[in-house]
């Protein structure tokens, strides 16, 4: 044994039958984590969608959200609320809010149309759940995605109900499998800490949490689990893995989640592919020194040469944004 590995507790992660291929479309949904994985699977060429009612924590917000995709129907302006300032939903992050309420509507209602559309024919959904706790409305005693920086004594808070997140899920399950039988789901608990609940409350939190997922991937085959909690928890037990505010994983820890769930989940005939667009994002975000020079032209040359090679691979990865990008700097040469 190697004596680094005397301070690892490292585990094999075993993935689906099924692999993640670029030729694949999928949702993601839940907390930041959720945008943490789905963010650079979209940079690196998968068709991805990501949060389409922006950050949701709680497990009963998810239901929701997903029920209202699957049903596609649009909000109304009853269904949001005006503070003063700017109208919200609260099934919704605060990045749909604004101050008009036609604008509030349109950005919603586009979001939830085109995640309906996506979900129809995605081959993947993954979910990250957050926390167990919620806050509910005082005046209409519904559980909220977001408070909106409302006043605490408009809400009160609460550790949901694990038989009813267990109906919830098992409902909700059922109607993903009838509205795409080809989807496979995909739950993974944040390993994020939620600090604010307490130590002992944060581990009560994703003990539910960890049960649920648990429960559900027993019940249906077509569900499995991303262990990204254990992994951080055991395989990452230090606090150099953590950023500043010792509560979030840092760059490293997300880089090392991110390459263990590559791993065991996507296609291996796709991992070349997924290398080499990888070398592309990094030379994207390289800092030309001297950008007039018929070097730097010939490097960004080089880039589209890769893409332009990629277009025509079969796994026909989506390049557009990043070739747009190269094209744009490559414009500003001689």
């Amino acid at each position: 044994m190697h004596h680094n590995d005397l301070f690892r507790t490292t585990f094999p992660i075993e993935g689906p039958e099924q692999k993640l291929s670029y030729r694949q479309s999928s949702l993601w949904i839940g907390s930041c984590f959720t945008e943490n994985l789905g963010e650079f699977f979209h940079s690196h060429g998968f068709e991805t969608m990501i949060n389409p009612f922006g950050i949701v924590y709680n497990p009963e917000s998810l239901v929701r959200a997903l029920q209202r995709i699957i049903s596609n129907s649009s909000y109304t302006a009853a269904e949001l609320h005006f503070t003063g300032e700017k109208y919200i939903s609260f099934d919704h992050h605060s990045r749909f809010s604004s101050e008009k309420e036609d604008q509030t509507l349109r950005d919603i209602n586009t979001s939830l149309h085109a995640a309906h559309k996506m979900l129809k024919t995605a081959s993947w959904l993954f979910i990250t759940y957050g926390s167990a706790y919620a806050f509910r409305t005082r005046d209409t005693g519904c559980i909220v995605a977001n408070c909106h920086k409302l006043p605490a004594q408009n809400f009160s808070r609460e550790c949901l109900s694990l038989e009813n997140m267990m109906m919830q899920w098992k409902n909700c399950l059922q109607k993903l499998n009838h509205f795409n039988p080809s989807l496979q789901v995909v739950f993974t608990v944040s390993p994020i800490r939620h600090w604010r609940d307490g130590a002992v409350n944060n581990q009560r939190s994703k003990a539910a949490l960890l049960t649920l997922t648990h429960a559900l991937t027993d019940a249906y085959r077509f569900a499995s689990y991303f262990p990204a909690y254990e992994v951080m928890m055991d395989d990452l037990r230090d606090y150099r893995f953590y950023a500043n505010d010792m509560l979030h994983p840092s760059e490293v820890a997300v880089a090392y989640l991110r390459d263990r769930f590559t791993k065991a989940w996507i296609h291996p005939a796709d991992l070349p592919v997924l290398q080499t667009i990888e070398q592309l994002v990094i030379a994207s975000k390289h800092n030309l020194r001297y950008p007039l020079t018929e070097e730097s032209k010939q490097f960004l040359v080089a880039q589209l040469a890769k893409i332009e090679a990629l277009k025509v691979h079969a796994a026909r990865p989506k390049l557009k944004e990043l070739e747009l990008l190269f094209r744009q700097k490559l414009t500003h040469s001689p």
